[in-house]
């Protein structure tokens, strides 16, 4: 399907003059062609956008001086936090990334101070095949009222952990159990992070969900990028925990204080239960500091992300951040 031809392609960054509209037109299979409706009215050609597995080419309309659609492939500068499109932005102006106060928002003041759209590669992939195929074909790939279809991932011990593009809707069940093959022999499972590292965990109960933006949320979570992190009972969810936030820690910019200071806390705690070194009153350290996090307290999404792995593995395995106190040690070492 279309979304495997866009694997190989970083990012695609689209700049559009001030006060234009965009219009698009595929011709052939992975080429956009687009126009700029400047202010005067006039359509103006501004780029042709060559989508292959390899790369995004790019043409601009070199008959005229009027500043159009843009479109290049870019690296980001290796930083999680450039996973904020304003830190993203920053970055690629040499910038450190710090995500940016907002508003103004990037369609309106974004890369060098032009209107900026910034999507991820799976969601451009789609456009060619909706403007070519329609909506409601795009809206009847999916298995609920969330359109289109999705790459899926698992990972963690699984029999095939890999990457698919299934229906939108897809269940949890289904993408663990028959495309990742259930779990590896000798081991049970416990729980998965449906959606990468900041999203909260899910349990037993909850795989039969559809896998959307809408469904995941019914159950206290997130879709997310979709790709799955599954525990099973032979790892240590506190390590877990703890490996997750050390990352966030290390990845936080420093802007704001919740997010610098508090993760740093969470992580020197939890390094300190894994350790046998667990003190009581840690937990309840751990529910207020993921409590800071939530959306509103910090400057970007990034500790508000890192809230929701910390928070939900409070709740559900509870009794094993305990243990690590009362025993003083890790269990599963």
């Amino acid at each position: 399907m279309f979304l495997r031809a866009m694997r190989n392609t970083i990012a695609v960054l689209l700049v559009a003059a001030a006060g234009s509209t965009l219009a698009y037109a595929q011709s052939g299979s992975a080429t956009l062609e687009g126009t700029v409706t400047d202010p005067s009215g006039a359509v103006v050609p501004a780029a042709t956008i060559h989508i292959t597995s390899q790369t995004t080419g790019v043409s601009r309309d070199t008959q005229s001086n009027k500043e159009g659609l843009y479109s290049a492939p870019n690296l980001s500068a290796g930083r999680y936090i450039c996973g904020d499109e304003t830190g993203l932005l920053n970055a690629l102006e040499g910038k450190r990334a710090n995500p940016r106060a907002k508003p103004p928002f990037p369609p309106v003041v974004g890369l060098f101070g032009k209107p900026t759209v910034v999507n991820n590669v799976e969601t451009i992939s789609c456009v060619p095949h909706i403007i070519n195929n329609g909506a409601e074909w795009f809206r009847a790939l999916g298995r609920t009222k969330d359109a289109g279809t999705k790459l899926f991932g698992a990972s963690g011990k699984v029999k095939r952990p890999g990457l698919w593009e299934l229906p939108m809707g897809t269940t949890v069940r289904e993408i663990l159990e028959e495309h990742a093959g259930g779990m590896r022999e000798g081991v049970k499972f416990r729980g998965l992070l449906p959606g990468g590292a900041s999203t909260d965990f899910i349990i037993e109960e909850h795989l039969d969900t559809p896998m959307d933006f809408t469904e995941m949320a019914k159950v206290g979570t997130r879709m997310g990028t979709g790709t799955m992190i599954v525990l099973d009972d032979q790892t240590c969810p506190v390590g877990v925990t703890w490996n997750l936030t050390h990352f966030f820690a290390q990845e936080s910019c420093g802007w704001c204080t919740p997010c610098w200071s508090g993760l740093g806390w969470a992580d020197r705690i939890l390094k300190s239960m894994e350790d046998g070194c667990g003190q009581p009153g840690d937990v309840a350290k751990l529910a207020f500091q993921a409590k800071m996090w939530n959306p509103g307290n910090t400057f970007c999404a990034l500790a508000p992300g890192a809230a929701e792995p910390l928070q939900s593995a409070l709740k559900y395995f509870r009794d094993d951040f305990e243990r690590h106190i009362s025993e003083h040690h890790c269990p599963w070492r």
